[in-house]
């Protein structure tokens, strides 16, 4: 997430200023991409397919976002928020926040624990941003023997995730 907040935070510039809004706009980036990981086939490099959500999310995203300002600014009361509603505000940033933390510590326990097989392969791809074609050279893989390698990887990860949720 750290690697790629940037990217996602350019992206949503082109649409707001607002820091808070840009906040919830990146937050709901890496949660739906997060929710959606099984899906990234490795067809393109992590960060397009994490751009690709982040745009796709982000005309939704912000055009909700200006609805509900122009519906907030209807007359200069509702403009003001309270001292309770900043509050409100601050600490579902900060759970927002620990929340991210959470899922980047679950995320790392987790590809950690993979056999070295896996382990290595995916750390190279998904952290490290490197190609098929670099990872391929670097292990003396084919690449699809490295493909294969990163799915039953993802496939172990997700049966992990699932026994610790459950």
């Amino acid at each position: 997430m750290e690697r790629h907040e940037n990217l996602v935070a350019s992206l949503g510039n082109k649409f707001s200023t607002d820091h808070d809004e840009l906040e919830d706009f990146i937050q709901e980036v890496f949660i739906l991409s997060y929710q959606s990981l099984s899906k990234f086939r490795g067809e393109s490099q992590f960060s397009t397919w994490l751009y690709t959500i982040a745009r796709n999310h982000a005309g939704k995203f912000f055009k909700n976002q200006n609805s509900i300002q122009i519906e907030n600014h209807n007359t200069f009361d509702q403009l003001k928020l309270s001292h309770e509603d900043r509050e409100r505000t601050h600490s579902s940033s900060q759970e927002v926040q620990l929340f991210k933390e959470e899922i980047q510590t679950k995320i790392r326990s987790l590809v950690a624990k993979l056999p070295s097989q896996y382990k290595n392969p995916i750390v190279m791809f998904y952290f490290d941003n490197k190609s098929y074609k670099e990872i391929a050279e670097k292990l003396n893989l084919k690449i699809n023997t490295l493909k294969s390698t990163i799915f039953r990887g993802k496939e172990i990860l997700k049966g992990m995730l699932k026994q610790d949720v459950d």
